[in-house]
């Protein structure tokens, strides 16, 4: 409310003779907001009389100023710590404004600034996608009670879904590593019978290494190099810390965790059991309508089912892999056995890649495979191939029948020691040199094959024999 010109003329006498703000509202009738208020004013535009007449946003001069805000609003300041810079205050630009010489209230710099972030606040654009030609995937974790453990357990989701029919499934993990990718991937795609042309993740550290600054440098791990290679598809990142550009399966793991949230089942026997519930919480919402399409998700998936790429033959096999260390007895330890290896390779670093059944040890670049074991439960074993070490036996070739060596040889390797070479180890060390490029089940072969005459074979013969095999 506007009061007469006298009151406010009587409220700044009262100010200039030092009376309290309180007694000067009581003795001209008024709050103690409006003395505040018409200090204030004084203060910033000169005039103890409020403006009659409010300026527009289309002015030219508001025009210029709000050019100015936003202007200040993008920029940073440094502060006591030279490499982290701040955003100006709202004190600051008013301030800055009032240095370049405009006439303007706090109050109305505040109003502008605040149409001002809405100018730089970022918007997105809506993508059109075609039928089959991407799935989204992404992360997403509940906590349940399972079994008879009393406490919650954190479970990871592996959601993927359509941005065109927005069909949706997931997959109950129990976290969310490179292991439990490949296993959720390859139930998408057998229940879907095909592998989409497109998969579209954020910056996960199983897909991609960040080897350079710039968003455009993308380069897979090894897992996912393997991946799209085997199911013939590519891989698509958004930009960092923009989960916008695979908003659909972004919204839909909320979907998901919000149906958890709004449940009153909270524990379940097995993990078979929650991956059920949420088999049946997907179906429910895939036969739902589609926001802006005529039409149930269910029904449009058929459109996108026809453009999947075909499964190959064979189903890919995840491996773990480790860098390890070959000591100078041309041994490598590995979860608390140890292997061998070729000579050469003493003292370098190898790549082992290993999964519940077979353990591979292949050259650092990844290009050749050095060794081949079965991975079996044993700890604190050694593991010997004499063909990996004939140099280091003909050294030692007097021990050979006493050592650990002999004792990992296979029984076709010991039956030819001792009964061709008449446990002479120098000359089957050096047979087994003539051989070593050879196929390893060529002596197999031969002492099945002769095992009730092998005593009189010469080492010739033996040549002669194994070649013709």
């Amino acid at each position: 409310m506007t009061l007469d010109e006298t009151k406010y003329t009587e409220i700044l006498e009262f100010v200039l003779n030092g009376k309290p703000y309180r007694e000067i509202a009581d003795s001209v009738g008024v709050s103690k907001n409006t003395v505040t208020n018409l200090i204030k004013r004084l203060r910033e535009t000169g005039s103890i009389f409020p403006s009659t007449t409010k300026q527009s946003i289309y002015d030219p001069v508001i025009k210029e100023i709000q050019e100015h805000i936003i202007y200040f609003l993008r920029l940073r300041r440094s502060t006591y710590n030279l490499r982290h810079k701040i955003k100006l205050s709202n004190k600051e630009i008013y301030l800055l404004l009032l240095a370049k010489g405009y006439n303007i209230s706090f109050t109305k710099v505040k109003e502008l600034i605040k149409l001002g972030k809405n100018v730089i606040k970022e918007s997105y654009l809506n993508i059109v996608h075609l039928p089959g030609e991407a799935v989204e995937f992404d992360w997403g974790t509940i906590r349940v009670q399972i079994g008879d453990n009393p406490k919650a357990t954190k479970v990871s989701l592996a959601v993927f879904s359509f941005p065109y029919s927005n069909y949706k499934m997931a997959y109950v993990l129990p976290n969310g590593n490179s292991e439990s990718f490949v296993i959720a991937f390859k139930q998408f795609i057998n229940d879907m019978n095909g592998v989409p042309p497109k998969l579209v993740l954020d910056n996960m550290r199983i897909a991609r290494i960040f080897s350079s600054a710039k968003d455009s440098d993308v380069k897979l791990t090894t897992l996912f190099e393997d991946l799209s290679s085997h199911y013939k598809f590519n891989v698509s990142f958004c930009s960092p810390h923009c989960p916008n550009q695979k908003g659909n399966v972004e919204n839909n793991v909320g979907i998901l965790k919000k149906q958890f949230e709004q449940s009153y089942i909270n524990s379940f026997d097995s993990m078979e059991e929650l991956q059920e519930y949420v088999d049946n919480i997907t179906r429910e919402l895939n036969i739902r309508k589609h926001p802006r399409k005529n039409d149930k998700c269910e029904n449009l998936i058929n459109h996108e089912r026809n453009r999947l790429i075909a499964l190959p033959k064979h189903e890919y096999i995840y491996y773990h892999r480790k860098v390890g260390k070959v000591s100078n007895n041309c041994m490598l330890r590995f979860k608390n056995n140890q292997y061998s290896i070729p000579e050469m390779f003493k003292g370098e670093k190898v790549l082992i890649k290993y999964n519940d059944k077979t353990i591979y040890i292949i050259t650092k670049d990844g290009k050749d495979v050095i060794a081949k074991y079965a991975n079996n439960k044993q700890k604190g074993k050694r593991k010997h191939r004499v063909w990996y070490i004939i140099n280091k036996l003909k050294g030692k070739s007097n021990g050979l029948l006493d050592s650990e060596e002999y004792k990992a040889m296979s029984k076709p390797e010991k039956l030819l020691l001792t009964k061709v070479f008449k446990s002479n180890s120098d000359d089957f060390l050096a047979f087994l040199e003539k051989i070593k490029h050879k196929p390893r089940n060529l002596i197999r072969k031969f002492v099945y094959k002769n095992k009730y005459t092998l005593e009189y074979f010469s080492s010739e013969q033996l040549m002669h024999e194994i070649l013709k095999i």
